[in-house]
């Protein structure tokens, strides 16, 4: 279910609304998650792909059949944008001032487009951090804010439900424990469970319920992969050293 009950133009296909589903979730079973080299790697193919002129997702080789196997990459989400653009008959911006930043009482600075003209759908959004924080308000509120039911209850709950099965313990630094869910990342940080919107290079929205707090990150993002880590790690290192701490005492 998109945000709000309708929107100009048809509605979306079913094929439309299956792809849309299975680019958010990810099947229970092995996986590869971000943290290895490969993932990375998409990620930078992603990128250089989808500024190209000729290049689209959709005339890229399929490495596994659909569903079978996880590998993070933008490029889904990217064309979870075109889907929205499609069904929407909009802009997928206009489609989300209209649906969520306006009702959440946010602007966004700027959105990169691809050369098609789509908003980038997993990247490239560039907020402040105090209306970063208001997502993850939406959310601790279970999609009601201002007054308002912004995004159906049942939605949230299940977007905040894992689709892969990792095996514990794991950890990337101080993040342990973790799957993935609908495009939010699920663990723990001290033995807190927590959901983040991960973005590259430390670009985070962590969420921790049972303690009612929302920390927001920004750290540089045109960055190698390595100092990346090593961003994601420290911002991780003070969450987990000195802002529970905090929190505990």
């Amino acid at each position: 279910e998109v945000a709000g009950s309708s929107w100009p133009g048809p509605p979306c296909t079913a094929r439309c609304l299956g792809l849309s589903r299975q680019l958010l979730r990810f099947p229970k079973g092995p996986v590869k998650v971000l943290v290895e080299g490969r993932a990375r790697a998409k990620i930078r193919a992603f990128h250089q792909i989808s500024r190209t002129e000729t290049s689209s997702d959709k005339s890229l080789p399929m490495s596994d059949d659909p569903g079978a196997r996880f590998v993070y990459c933008s490029g889904g989400s990217h064309l979870l944008s075109a889907i929205i653009t499609k069904a929407t008959q909009e802009s997928t911006l206009k489609y989300a001032e209209t649906a969520l930043f306006n009702p959440m009482k946010i602007e966004i600075a700027s959105w990169e487009q691809d050369p098609q003209g789509y908003y980038f759908g997993g990247n490239s959004m560039y907020f402040a951090p105090r209306e970063m924080a208001v997502l993850g308000f939406l959310y601790l509120n279970n999609g009601r804010i201002n007054g308002r039911q912004i995004i159906p209850a049942d939605w949230v709950e299940l977007s905040l439900s894992p689709t892969t099965d990792l095996p514990h313990p794991n950890e990337w630094g101080a993040f342990k424990n973790y799957n993935y869910a609908y495009l939010w990342w699920l663990g723990q940080i001290n033995n807190y469970d927590m959901y983040m919107g991960y973005g590259y290079g430390g670009q985070f929205v962590v969420v921790f319920p049972s303690l009612n707090l929302i920390v927001v990150s920004v750290a540089k993002n045109e960055v190698d992969p390595d100092t990346s880590t090593i961003q994601e790690w420290a911002i991780f290192d003070i969450i987990a050293n000195y802002v529970l701490p905090s929190i505990d005492n």
